[in-house]
């Protein structure tokens, strides 16, 4: 048990398991890596089973199968553990993801559609594994913004995609670019919003699906509320404002949140579950960090 943590805090870090339990010091409660009780949080993370079992499925080439989905569900996966730091996930980002980005013609026979998707899985990558701070990110993104400021005035031109969303959100601008990089986010998810609704389930394009998807899914309105929440605009879109009111709507009495699932998109299957048989701890943790990123007390 940490001697320190807020009493509201002591029975939800002592039932869950080490992969929460660092993402509640770190992301809940801001503890980097320069507190000792997170370092030692940390280093239960890379011994955790499953990471030592994917990280043994990594091939020579860097990749974990013979798909950039198979390598982009493990990275992530292991990102969300906590585990961005491992070697495996360097490996991924050196012989996979940066190569991909850097030659165009390992991807010329896919038509231009595929080959942006490709681009922006690998930017999601990228962003994600090193929390936003490649030094490469701003140069790529560029491009990102010219698609979608074409797409702004043009609807009938490829649509925004949710790996080059997330891969913008994550994305550390310098300080002059920050609010330039809200705006845009903010005038991206008011676009899509006012889209007509398109047909489900998706996995690539950046869509707001109506109410009751949200409700039936509560995984889909933790990772659009916490993307928002990081980004910033969750004042400024009313989807994001709507489901920032349901989820306090949803914490009950005893501080926790008890969502039913029933079903997990399967775009969002690295993002949970982290922990097996710990739906309610991680549900809330989740939602914590929401709270966090939105510099509310927790």
């Amino acid at each position: 048990m940490i001697p320190d943590l807020p009493p509201s805090f002591q029975q939800l870090y002592k039932e869950s398991g080490p992969l929460l339990r660092f993402r509640i010091l770190r992301d809940v409660l801001g503890r980097d890596e320069s507190w000792i009780e997170t370092i030692s949080a940390q280093a239960a993370v890379l011994k955790h089973p499953r990471i030592v079992q994917l990280a043994s499925e990594q091939l020579p080439n860097g990749s974990f199968g013979d798909r950039l989905s198979h390598t982009a569900a493990a990275v992530l996966w292991m990102c969300e553990a906590g585990a961005e730091d491992h070697g495996a996930v360097k490996r991924a980002l050196d012989f996979v993801v940066l190569p991909t980005l850097a030659q165009e013609n390992v991807t010329w026979e896919l038509s231009a559609n595929q080959r942006t998707l490709v681009r922006d899985v690998c930017l999601h990558l990228l962003a994600r594994a090193t929390r936003g701070t490649h030094p490469l990110l701003e140069a790529y993104l560029e491009v990102v913004k010219l698609e979608w400021q074409h797409w702004f005035s043009n609807k009938k031109a490829p649509p925004p995609t949710v790996p080059a969303y997330t891969a913008m959100v994550w994305w550390q601008p310098p300080p002059h670019e920050v609010l330039n990089k809200r705006a845009l986010l903010t005038k991206l998810l008011n676009a899509v919003e006012a889209q007509p609704d398109v047909l489900l389930p998706e996995n690539t394009r950046l869509l707001v699906p109506d109410k009751g998807i949200y409700l039936a899914e509560p995984v889909r309105m933790l990772f659009d509320l916490e993307h928002g929440a990081r980004a910033g605009v969750v004042g400024d879109v009313p989807h994001l404002q709507w489901l920032y009111e349901e989820l306090e709507v949803q914490q009950d009495a005893d501080g926790m949140w008890h969502f039913d699932i029933e079903e997990i998109p399967a775009h969002l299957a690295w993002y949970y579950p982290l922990e097996e048989n710990a739906q309610d701890r991680e549900l809330t943790v989740r939602a914590l960090m929401i709270y966090k990123l939105l510099n509310y007390d927790v």
